[in-house]
Order: structure tokens, then C-alpha cells, then sequence
């Protein structure tokens, strides 16, 4: 794997895999039934298309929920290379 200009080259997408997460956010503007409720909604649309989901966390700045959880994560990937 070559960088130029910052870049990935020479990455062949059939083998490559770049984890990612789906944040639902501003989960504070609303209730938790109703948080639940969409996140649920949203899994089974993605469902439809996809085998397996990635993680999925539920967040809050105002109430800094799921901070902790979504740092984990983070952490976790970066530890592993």
C-alpha cells in the first residue's frame, strides 16, 4: 500500500475493510422509547440490503451519553493494528 498525497493507492476494495460505525445522534431530543423505537426501524431497513450491521451507538452531547461506548469502540480499532 502506497500514500501519495495523503491517499491510499494500490488498495484493492474486494479485500480491504475499513470499519465504520452508524452514530445516531441528538438522541436527547427525544425519548428513550422513541430513540429505541427508530433504532430499530433503521436496523431492520438496513437489514434489507446488508447481512450483518455494524455497531450501532446512540448519542447524546447535551447528556454525553454514549460517549464512553462510542470511545471503546474507537480504542478497540486502534489497538488492533
Amino acid at each position: 500500500m502506497n500514500k501519495k498525497k495523503g491517499l491510499l493507492t494500490n488498495v484493492d476494495p474486494a479485500t480491504t475493510i475499513i470499519p465504520f460505525a452508524i452514530i445516531f445522534t441528538k438522541c436527547d431530543k427525544q425519548s428513550a422509547a422513541a430513540t429505541a423505537a427508530q433504532i430499530e426501524k433503521d436496523r431492520e431497513i438496513l437489514l434489507r440490503d446488508w447481512e450483518s450491521l455494524p455497531p450501532m451507538f446512540a448519542s447524546s452531547s447535551l447528556k454525553k451519553g454514549g460517549r464512553e461506548e462510542i470511545l471503546e469502540y474507537i480504542g478497540s480499532l486502534l489497538s488492533d493494528k
